[in-house]
């Protein structure tokens, strides 16, 4: 189980994330994962800490990890806007 406060964090990065995919015209591909679920995902990409983002290549190779990060949506913004 997780706390309130993980779980609120969880939702409001989910909503920065499809709103991030929406202002860019769905240019990104994503795709939303529930940890408990899907945990050997999470073994798979030692991505053990939620929330998590992982970005991939086009051959789904890991790009960039970002885990548990308040900042989690401009970090995602500055790593892609520099792959651009």
């Amino acid at each position: 189980m997780s706390c309130y406060c993980t779980l609120e964090m969880c939702k409001n990065q989910t909503i920065d994330i499809l709103k991030f995919v929406k202002e860019n015209n769905n240019k990104y591909d994503y795709w939303i994962v529930d940890s408990y679920e899907n945990n050997e995902l999470q073994i798979k990409y030692d991505a053990l800490f939620a929330p998590a983002v992982i970005v991939f290549d086009s051959k789904n190779e890991v790009l960039k990890k970002i885990e548990y990060e308040e900042n989690m949506i401009d970090q995602l913004k500055y790593f892609l806007e520099g792959e651009i």
